[in-house]
């Protein structure tokens, strides 16, 4: 009986605890984008066309 208690109760605080991370993450989420610090979806695909320039050498192709 009491390993079932402790499995369970690790259940739960293994819930919360991914429950708590994933709220923090929102949170940060919401203030970085009201503060504007963010990448539109062309900005982070211009970013990567502009790293593969410089990255990648067309003769090894």
């Amino acid at each position: 009986m009491s390993t079932s208690k402790t499995i369970s109760h690790s259940q739960n605080n293994l819930r919360k605890d991914r429950s708590t991370r994933y709220n923090a993450e929102i949170k940060a989420s919401e203030e970085d984008i009201e503060s504007g610090n963010f990448n539109s979806h062309n900005e982070v695909k211009n970013n990567i066309e502009q790293w593969k320039k410089k990255c990648i050498n067309p003769k090894t192709l």
